[in-house]
Protein backbone atom coordinates (compact mmCIF):
# COMPACT_ATOMS: atom_id res chain seq x y z
CA UNK A 1 0.00 0.00 0.00
CA UNK A 2 1.62 2.98 -1.00
CA UNK A 3 1.35 6.21 1.01
CA UNK A 4 0.94 10.18 -0.26
CA UNK A 5 3.00 12.63 1.02
CA UNK A 6 3.31 16.27 0.02
CA UNK A 7 6.29 17.24 -2.32
CA UNK A 8 6.68 20.34 0.18
CA UNK A 9 6.68 18.64 4.17
CA UNK A 10 4.47 21.22 6.23
CA UNK A 11 3.82 23.35 3.19
CA UNK A 12 1.05 26.59 3.78
CA UNK A 13 -0.04 28.92 1.28
CA UNK A 14 2.15 31.87 0.83
CA UNK A 15 0.96 34.84 3.11
CA UNK A 16 2.68 38.59 2.86
CA UNK A 17 4.69 39.38 4.96
CA UNK A 18 6.56 42.64 4.03
CA UNK A 19 2.96 44.72 4.14
CA UNK A 20 2.49 44.69 0.58
CA UNK A 21 -1.16 43.18 -0.45
CA UNK A 22 -1.02 40.75 -2.79
CA UNK A 23 2.97 39.87 -2.09
CA UNK A 24 5.00 38.02 0.13
CA UNK A 25 8.96 38.72 0.65
CA UNK A 26 9.65 36.47 -2.36
CA UNK A 27 8.44 38.77 -4.30
CA UNK A 28 5.51 36.38 -5.57
CA UNK A 29 2.18 37.08 -5.92
CA UNK A 30 0.38 35.62 -2.98
CA UNK A 31 -3.33 33.63 -2.76
CA UNK A 32 -6.34 35.66 -4.14
CA UNK A 33 -7.23 38.65 -2.15
CA UNK A 34 -11.01 40.09 -0.92
CA UNK A 35 -12.25 42.90 -3.10
CA UNK A 36 -14.74 45.44 -2.05
CA UNK A 37 -17.04 47.10 -4.10
CA UNK A 38 -17.74 50.45 -4.37
CA UNK A 39 -21.14 52.00 -6.10
CA UNK A 40 -19.42 54.26 -8.96
CA UNK A 41 -20.62 58.11 -9.63
CA UNK A 42 -21.23 56.97 -12.82
CA UNK A 43 -24.16 54.98 -11.84
CA UNK A 44 -26.02 57.31 -9.29
CA UNK A 45 -25.47 60.48 -11.99
CA UNK A 46 -26.95 58.78 -14.50
CA UNK A 47 -30.10 57.08 -11.83
CA UNK A 48 -30.55 61.39 -11.07
CA UNK A 49 -31.10 61.88 -14.86
CA UNK A 50 -33.10 59.35 -15.26
CA UNK A 51 -35.28 60.04 -11.77
CA UNK A 52 -35.22 63.85 -13.22
CA UNK A 53 -36.45 62.63 -16.77
CA UNK A 54 -39.46 60.72 -15.10
CA UNK A 55 -40.55 63.28 -12.63
CA UNK A 56 -40.34 65.90 -15.60
CA UNK A 57 -42.78 62.71 -17.23
CA UNK A 58 -40.41 63.41 -20.43
CA UNK A 59 -39.66 60.09 -22.56
CA UNK A 60 -36.17 59.56 -23.91
CA UNK A 61 -37.22 60.24 -27.10
CA UNK A 62 -39.01 63.75 -26.04
CA UNK A 63 -35.82 64.65 -24.36
CA UNK A 64 -33.73 63.90 -27.33
CA UNK A 65 -35.70 66.09 -29.33
CA UNK A 66 -35.77 68.76 -26.95
CA UNK A 67 -31.90 69.00 -26.72
CA UNK A 68 -30.96 67.89 -30.26
CA UNK A 69 -29.52 64.41 -30.50
CA UNK A 70 -30.96 60.98 -30.42
CA UNK A 71 -32.65 58.60 -28.65
CA UNK A 72 -30.32 55.95 -28.44
CA UNK A 73 -27.65 58.56 -27.30
CA UNK A 74 -29.82 59.67 -23.96
CA UNK A 75 -30.45 55.83 -23.11
CA UNK A 76 -26.14 55.71 -23.23
CA UNK A 77 -25.60 58.09 -21.19
CA UNK A 78 -28.16 56.99 -19.10
CA UNK A 79 -27.04 53.88 -18.86
CA UNK A 80 -23.75 54.84 -18.76
CA UNK A 81 -22.56 53.32 -21.90
CA UNK A 82 -21.44 56.78 -23.36
CA UNK A 83 -20.27 60.57 -22.50
CA UNK A 84 -22.00 63.41 -23.28
CA UNK A 85 -20.17 67.09 -24.84
CA UNK A 86 -20.31 69.57 -22.49
CA UNK A 87 -22.75 71.29 -24.85
CA UNK A 88 -25.10 68.52 -24.41
CA UNK A 89 -24.81 68.13 -20.82
CA UNK A 90 -25.77 71.50 -20.47
CA UNK A 91 -28.45 71.50 -22.66
CA UNK A 92 -29.96 68.26 -20.45
CA UNK A 93 -29.22 69.63 -17.16
CA UNK A 94 -31.05 72.60 -18.42
CA UNK A 95 -34.55 70.73 -20.01
CA UNK A 96 -34.53 68.68 -16.86
CA UNK A 97 -32.93 71.23 -14.47
CA UNK A 98 -30.20 69.70 -12.19
CA UNK A 99 -26.89 70.39 -12.43
CA UNK A 100 -24.92 69.23 -15.33
CA UNK A 101 -22.15 67.08 -13.01
CA UNK A 102 -25.29 65.46 -12.95
CA UNK A 103 -26.00 64.37 -16.36
CA UNK A 104 -23.72 60.79 -17.14
CA UNK A 105 -20.59 60.49 -17.07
Amino acid sequence: MLIWEPLVPNWEPSVPTNGLPGRNSGGEAAGPEKKTTIMSTTLQTSRVMREARLRLHLTQFTLSRRVGCSESRITKIETGRATAPQWLKEAIARELDIHTWEVGV
